[in-house]
């Protein structure tokens, strides 16, 4: 039997970062999906651990360590955490310990309308994946029929629900919808329930690496999406974050980096662990895996700061022409 009252950690075992405590958990609960992204950093995984699924006691054993360590908000993603078959029973055993709950989820499940009335109740923020408002460019990325229908008919369960949670989106930058972003902002935006909107680079991970020079964006792509996007947050108040571009990038529009606003936080995931399927925890301390500073980076005073540079792969492939070493007293 396991106790689930809320534990007050000691302080011998409380996670610190420069000084502050660790308080955001992130969870790979599942190594399955219905879909298969072109994108997917978690393809590689998925097909490694897919049949070692995580034991319902094991999830449980995970949060009351993790919430004594000091953890106050979990994060459940996958994978497709909605296809963990505990999901429901987790995120009660999570609520009762007193966690802020979140899932990363592609919507499928969140679709049916009885699964859904099991799981937004127990959720105080969702990010849904949608790369597209229109249905063909999303399905094509998704490399799933009918996904974004499924996405359409998600929204409308959790505009519905009491209370309500707060909804994020996830959007994928690619070759294939960059023509469409501002146009996709602008409908999540008007949706009425969605709050926040993060564009995210393509990171060069998984099927991400094996389609990136198929798929990838060039930076200068991205610079003048960045007024756009700026525009369309002042108008409606949805909150836009870029995420895994340097900011130099994004030129003068400065609130729109995820970077500034990430915060630390410790991963629980399947690994080999003394030569065996296990659980592993990785510590990050900031956003920038994979990424790193080009040698034009190197007089920038935001580095290390504000800003955790370029993806490799994509510097490898493409150079530094694109980045420009900012000076400003400002961040």
């Amino acid at each position: 039997m396991y106790s689930l009252t809320a534990p007050s950690p000691p302080p011998s075992q409380v996670e610190t970062h420069a000084g502050k405590t660790i308080e955001r958990l992130e969870i790979h609960i599942s190594s399955v999906c219905g879909q298969a992204c072109v994108f997917c950093s978690e393809s590689r995984r998925m097909e490694t651990f897919q049949k070692h699924p995580i034991s319902y006691e094991s999830m449980i054993k995970t949060l009351i360590r993790k919430r004594q360590d000091g953890c106050k908000h979990v994060t459940f993603t996958g994978g497709e955490p909605t296809l963990y078959p505990h999901l429901p029973r987790v995120l009660k055993a999570a609520k009762k310990l007193g966690y802020r709950t979140y899932i990363t989820t592609d919507a499928s499940r969140l679709s049916q309308k009885n699964y859904a009335s099991k799981v937004i109740p127990l959720l105080d923020e969702i990010c849904i994946s949608i790369h597209s408002n229109k249905a063909a460019t999303h399905d094509i990325l998704a490399k799933t029929p009918g996904s974004f229908k499924r996405v359409l008919a998600a929204f409308s369960h959790i505009a519905t629900a009491s209370p309500q949670p707060y909804l994020l989106t996830n959007t994928v930058l690619t070759r294939f919808n960059i023509d469409q972003i501002s146009e996709t902002v602008e409908f999540l935006a008007q949706s009425g329930i969605v709050r926040h909107c993060t564009i995210s680079n393509l990171a060069p991970d998984g099927a991400g690496l094996k389609n990136f020079e198929k798929i990838a964006c060039r930076l200068r792509q991205m610079t003048p999406l960045t007024k756009s996007l700026s525009d369309i947050s002042r108008r409606t108040g949805i909150v836009v974050r870029f995420f895994g571009t340097p900011l130099c990038v994004l030129g003068n529009d400065w609130d729109l980096p995820n970077d500034l606003h990430w915060t630390p936080r410790v991963t629980v995931e399947r690994g080999m662990v003394g030569g065996q399927v296990g659980l592993h925890e990785i510590f990050s301390p900031h956003p920038g895996r994979m990424r790193f500073y080009a040698p034009k980076c190197k007089n920038c005073s935001l580095r290390e700061k504000s800003c955790f540079g370029v993806f490799r792969k994509y510097y490898n492939l493409y150079g530094e022409d694109e980045l420009k070493p900012l000076q400003t007293k400002n961040y």
